[in-house]
């Protein structure tokens, strides 16, 4: 896998074992950053229904099934994005299988997703959905007075939450766990001559490097980029003055995150590592994306009371 900045060296600690502690990497240009990509490409969408009436959307019920078939002749705003999800879904499914594809290495060799791994993330998710929950109900009172009927339709609604989880209870899922990126968002990206290269490999900083290490299914990556098309489509809609904007940016949001899916699987067909069910890849999308929707509102709520709104439909979406 190519797209990644060039490293230039290590520094490695040896005793019984090497350990690699440091990393040196090329930079690549902050000014081709993804986030800001999608943002431009939104906003000009946005621009460019401006007054008219949003594009009709199918009830979601996953990411598998078209609910935002786009138009016949569509705008150039979208049809960039578009064009742009494909190749971010390519780019995504090759750097999966690159990490998948060291079997000889321990720390990269693929492993089975087992019955007992599917009841351990199962238990796993339903832990993180609850203590996610309880932050926010303790955050919830110092949270602007224009977000408490959402912050409280949120909690109210933690048996429906949990509810969505079940689903990773049916069947065995199969595929495998692998190290994945773990923190896979448009800002960690860069688009250099047409082409998404990955910043670095060093996940969410703010868990525990052991935590970091763990292989999963790489479709927790996948949830995650999923979040942050939500993420920039609204910060869009925020910052326009348009009527329909908030309308037209969901209308967006669904055209790219589907055809990012699409591609992803078309990319990965016959890879181990992702389910071959259908119902099994929602399963796990719907998981992953569960509790990253809520341990972003809690961190919103901590850091930028301002991006609350953006980080609560990511939830509220999923309590009916």
């Amino acid at each position: 896998f190519r797209n990644l900045s060039p490293v230039h060296g290590s520094i490695e600690y040896l005793s019984s074992d090497v350990f690699s502690v440091g990393i040196m990497q090329g930079p690549l240009d902050p000014d081709k950053d993804a986030w800001n990509l999608f943002a431009d490409l939104c906003t000009q969408y946005l621009d460019d229904t401006r007054g008219q009436a949003p594009e009709k959307l199918e009830p979601a019920t996953g990411w598998t099934t078209p609910t935002a078939l786009p138009p016949a002749t569509p705008l150039p705003s979208l049809e960039i994005a578009l064009d742009h999800a494909t190749d971010l879904g390519v780019t995504t499914a090759e750097f999966h299988q690159a990490l998948a594809s060291h079997s000889e290495e321990p720390d990269l060799h693929p492993e089975p997703f087992t019955g007992l791994y599917q009841r351990s993330l199962y238990q796993s998710l339903r832990a993180q959905v609850r203590q996610e929950l309880a932050a926010i109900r303790r955050l919830a009172g110092s949270a602007p007075d224009h977000v408490q009927d959402d912050l409280r339709k949120v909690l109210a609604g933690e048996r429906t939450l949990l509810a969505e989880l079940d689903h990773i209870r049916v069947g065995p899922i199969g595929g495998q766990r692998i190290r994945i990126h773990g923190n896979y968002r448009l800002d960690e990206l860069r688009l250099i001559e047409d082409s998404f290269y990955v910043l670095d490999l060093s996940g969410d900083h703010t868990r525990a490097m052991s935590e970091r290490r763990l292989k999963a299914s790489p479709l927790r990556d996948v949830a995650e980029m999923l979040r942050s098309f939500d993420y920039v489509s609204l910060a869009a809609a925020g910052d326009h003055e348009g009527e329909t904007a908030l309308d037209h940016a969901t209308y967006w949001y669904r055209c790219i995150g589907e055809r990012f899916v699409s591609a992803y699987q078309g990319a990965t067909s016959g890879f181990p590592a992702v389910p071959t069910s259908l119902d099994h890849i929602e399963a796990l999308l719907a998981g992953f994306e569960l509790t990253k929707a809520l341990r972003e509102v809690h961190w919103e709520l901590v850091n930028r009371s301002d991006w609350i709104p953006i980080a609560l439909p990511g939830v509220l979406r999923r309590i009916h």
